[in-house]
């Protein structure tokens, strides 16, 4: 289960609570905190990132926080397992170049997303060893191709992507906008 939620305030520990909740009902046991920053590794503070072309999930919330809640609800904090990861939503390649494995930034993360916002950004990431995840925007034109053998040397290093679909929901051509702009991801691991 993979749920977007934006979390700015105090108030919003009892949404996150509640979904904490329901994932062990339904029987998850982990939990991934998203850190989305900008190029600077500052981060994004409102629901939309400073992109008109991503949106994404962040939550301010730390780990300890979260086995409070879990302990305010009776339950062990042993049973579920908090990954942290950071998204970085670039625009430079530049920014891509500071992920190096002794950076002490970087270390406190267990998972490392890039949401590439361009077609240079894109191929660095997917050459770069740190990246972990790329994360795809749906439903609009990227102004650049994903290119079939990138995408097979990612799946060879063992690079995810993640492709965004909720947009898919939207309109009668939703599911045509979002397979046509992901069809060189696609094409090599189903076999379009």
């Amino acid at each position: 289960m993979y749920i977007d939620a934006c979390l700015n305030s105090p108030e919003d520990s009892k949404q996150l609570s509640t979904m904490i909740l329901r994932a062990i009902q339904l029987g998850y046991r982990s939990l991934v905190l998203n850190h989305v920053v900008n190029d600077n590794f500052q981060p994004l503070n409102n629901c939309k990132t400073a992109s008109p072309k991503l949106d994404v999930v962040r939550s301010i919330l730390n780990s300890e926080q979260i086995q409070t809640i879990l302990r305010q609800q009776s339950l062990n904090p042993s049973n579920i397992k908090i990954y942290k990861r950071i998204t970085i939503v670039a625009q430079k390649e530049a920014t891509l170049l500071k992920l190096k494995p002794d950076n002490q930034n970087m270390k406190q993360f267990d998972i490392v997303a890039v949401a590439p916002q361009n077609e240079q950004v894109f191929k660095t990431a997917v050459a770069h060893s740190e990246v972990e995840v790329i994360q795809m925007p749906s439903c609009e034109d990227w102004g650049y191709r994903a290119r079939v053998p990138n995408v097979r040397g990612c799946i060879k290093r063992g690079i995810k992507f993640e492709l965004c679909y909720g947009e898919a929901f939207q309109g009668i051509f939703g599911d045509m906008d979002l397979i046509h702009p992901q069809e060189g991801i696609l094409q090599p691991i189903c076999g379009i």
